[in-house]
């Protein structure tokens, strides 16, 4: 299958899982996010934010489980700039206002902005990744370019429904891997 395929299938698949089920799949993802990231020394944690008519992972249940533990570090996530494929960075606190972008993907309005600099983790959306730490996204390419900008430390964690492919062959110089993987079965790490 060609990332083309492999994008169109897996979405479908997620799109279809039963209410339960997805909602089973994304407290497991939270739950072994706070046992195995390692994110009680961090003081910045990017997150996606998810589009709720592609059933991406629900990160609000790690968002609040930060701030229900009183992490003292920033919640940040992204607003999409679509005609550069880029991302900024801003500020997600309890006080912070979204509003749904053209795509779905709430967005923070008049936040505070983060500089990449800043940012010691980020969690990164995905439809399905392999074994290696490859991810195929929605084909826009936001999150390489983001992970171009950001400090080599950073930690490029995906959040998955699935367990990884095996390795898979369709990937580009500019395609970037992950640091981590995180399902609701295991963890996977990638050097």
């Amino acid at each position: 299958m060609n990332k083309q395929t492999l994008r169109r299938t897996f979405l479908e698949k997620r799109k279809g899982l039963k209410e339960s089920e997805y909602e089973w799949r994304c407290e497991a993802i939270a739950q072994n996010f706070f046992e195995y990231s390692g994110w009680s020394d961090l003081t910045c944690i990017h997150t996606f934010l998810p589009i709720i008519k592609n059933r991406e992972i629900d990160t609000y249940q790690i968002i609040n489980g930060l701030r229900k533990r009183d992490w003292e570090g920033k919640i940040a996530t992204g607003v999409s700039d679509f005609k550069y494929n880029s991302m900024k960075t801003y500020l997600l606190d309890k006080s912070t206002v979204l509003k749904e972008n053209h795509w779905g993907i709430p967005e923070p309005v008049d936040s505070v902005k983060v500089e990449d600099s800043e940012i010691d983790m980020v969690l990164t959306p995905l439809i399905i990744a392999d074994k290696k730490g490859h991810r195929i996204g929605y084909g826009r390419g936001f999150y390489d370019i983001f992970f171009k900008k950001l400090e080599p430390q950073t930690k490029k964690v995906g959040l998955s429904l699935s367990l990884p492919l095996d390795p898979l062959k369709y990937f580009n110089s500019f395609d970037i891997c992950l640091d981590m993987l995180i399902t609701p079965y295991r963890v996977y790490h990638f050097d």
